[in-house]
């Protein structure tokens, strides 16, 4: 693994189709898409920095309106925090993936473009949770989901009384004041619970915040599970759909009907505002100007341009502390066919967090989705992958691996977000203001889903309004 999360497949396939980028089988790279360039420099209408899915929204909104957007991406591909590509036949998910019916944005670019979906994954046939006495212990996987699902309804015991509207967070804000300075682990230490019920419900959390539950907000995750409802079953049908043909899919839709001025490879280096415009300048060199410009990339990313003037307050300390979750690591594990569907969560700490399955393969293999928040696994390392995937899904022998480390990626610096803290009092509605002639719709803000697709969508149907109300 690169520093740059540069994917590998190890094992009796050592090689990858198309490896590098643009020209990876089945991914979303776009670098042969009809306007897709790098270099250069030019006058736009409006400049969007990042074709992730709030970016690509953003311009396609913003050509609907007439305007003439130039997009451009530090990447050789389009998808930002999302990545499609195929393994023997297989969709397959590097990134965002999961979409369900209350993800009303998702669902309705779905239906514009005539996209369908299929089911988030097989019911999981055998299941491993933590012990009580140590290590892991088989479980029945219907008994374990609704034990689960209670211990999530005592984490978010009281979330209809400070999210009675989800979509509209600080709806009781007064109420919420008392909830949102608490982490996921201050909430956890109020319940005492059992010991084992404490390693399952924190096994949860710790994934969700990206390694430790001290670093994860209550309230960004009880706003999800109010979400789906307030219940375990709207929780679960979070990740009821896939879509068809990948994200990749409908990325590549928005993208054509955007019909931006795309610049791939054109990390962005400034962004100035000078009277009556933007002046954006790449790290090639390469100035571009508008009388306005969308930054869409990640909170963490914001710190690594140079904005002038500065960033607000609010804008400064979001991208300061973070808001996408850190040492993230997914994975697509082929596993020799032992265990069939298998579901696996480790306690927090764990060096593998989560597996999940995905299908069986013809001869009887099985590819599962797995998470790691631990900063020194090695996904090239074939044996290190087996050994710590073994430490909650024992026995497993893992034939082959493809991964992506968010954390390692340059262009992400982490994974999905998750508020931190008091961080959804300290920035909302404030983050989603412009700053004179920059407007701000990074898919980690949005008041609502904020870390999801539905989010990012959100995020830049409001950066185009926005903007537009600027030129």
């Amino acid at each position: 693994m690169t520093s740059g999360g540069q994917e590998r497949l190890i094992g009796r396939r050592a090689v990858l189709r198309g490896a590098g980028g643009a020209a990876l089988a089945g991914a979303v790279g776009i670098a042969g898409a009809p306007g897709a360039r790098a270099g250069g420099g030019r006058s736009a209408d409006v400049i969007v920095v990042g074709a992730g899915f709030a970016g690509v929204t953003a311009a396609r909104e913003l050509r609907s309106a007439g305007l003439r957007p130039v997009l451009l991406e530090a990447r050789d591909r389009i998808g930002g925090r999302t990545r499609t590509a195929d393994y023997e036949g297989q969709v397959i998910e590097y990134g965002g993936q999961w979409v369900s019916d209350a993800h009303t944005n998702v669902m309705a670019e779905l239906r514009r473009y005539g996209i369908g979906t299929r089911s988030g994954g097989p019911t999981p046939l055998r299941a491993f949770f933590p012990a009580a006495a140590g290590g892991q212990r088989e479980v029945d996987f219907a008994e374990a989901n609704d034990r689960l699902n209670s211990l999530l309804a005592r984490l978010f015991e009281g979330s209809r009384d400070y999210f009675p509207r989800p979509r509209d967070p600080l709806f009781a804000a007064d109420v919420l004041a008392r909830h949102d300075p608490l982490s996921l682990r201050d909430r956890l230490d109020r319940l005492a619970l059992p010991e084992e019920d404490g390693l399952w419900l924190g096994g949860v959390t710790s994934v969700f915040s990206g390694g430790s539950s001290a670093l994860g907000g209550l309230t960004a995750l009880a706003q999800s599970w109010a979400g789906g409802g307030h219940t375990g079953q709207g929780w679960n049908e979070l990740n009821e759909h896939l879509v068809q043909g990948g994200t990749g899919a409908l990325l590549t839709a928005v993208l054509a009907d955007a019909r931006a001025d795309l610049r791939l490879n054109s990390p962005v280096a400034a962004v100035a505002e000078e009277p009556g415009r933007v002046v954006v300048t790449t790290w090639a060199g390469a100035r571009y100007t508008a009388p306005a410009v969308v930054v869409a990339v990640p909170v963490n990313v914001w710190r690594t341009i140079s904005f002038s003037p500065g960033l607000p307050a609010v804008h400064a300390q979001a991208t300061r502390q973070g808001v996408g979750v850190p040492n993230v690591t997914k994975l697509l594990l082929r596993l020799r066919g032992d265990h069939r569907l298998p579901f696996a969560l480790g306690p927090e700490g764990s060096p593998m967090s989560q597996v999940v399955p995905q299908a069986e393969l013809p001869d009887g293999d099985q590819l599962v989705v797995a998470f790691s928040v631990d900063p020194a696994l090695d996904p090239t390392n074939l044996p290190d992958v087996q050994a710590k995937l073994r430490t909650i899904l024992p026995g497993a022998t893992v034939r082959d691996c493809r991964a992506w480390s968010w954390g390692r990626d340059r262009w992400a610096m982490g994974g999905w977000a998750m508020r931190r803290p008091g961080q959804l009092l300290r920035q909302v509605p404030a983050i989603h203001r412009p700053h004179g002639r920059v407007v701000f719709a990074s898919g980690d803000v949005p008041a609502a889903w904020h870390g999801y697709i539905e989010g990012a969508i959100e995020a830049g149907v409001l950066g185009a309004r926005q903007a537009l109300a600027l030129v």
